[in-house]
């Protein structure tokens, strides 16, 4: 199991897992209160739990900042590798 998710981590970062230096996967969110908690442990639990992925998580406020930030990020080329998103943003195409 912990192989398959550290597949589909490499995958969602277009990687192969390789020996050698950790894959780096970057992920935003805007997550806050008790899910910004335990979103926050479960990356931590992940990247204690082997050596081949590392996922750095940023977390942003919530709402237009987010987005702004995602925009810009897209103009500019420089998104994450993961992200959280509202559905009802997807139309929008930011």
């Amino acid at each position: 199991m912990k192989r398959l998710l550290l597949q589909m981590a490499a995958c969602l970062a277009g990687l192969t897992l390789a020996k050698g230096a950790p894959i780096e996967i970057t992920y935003w969110d805007f997550l806050s209160g008790g899910d910004g908690i335990r979103m926050k442990q479960i990356v931590e639990e992940f990247n204690k739990s082997q050596q081949e992925v590392r996922v750095t998580q940023t977390t942003l406020t919530w709402g237009e900042p987010f987005y702004t930030k995602v925009h810009t990020a897209v103009v500019s080329g420089e998104t994450p590798d993961v992200m959280t998103y509202h559905l009802s943003r997807f139309a929008a195409g930011i």
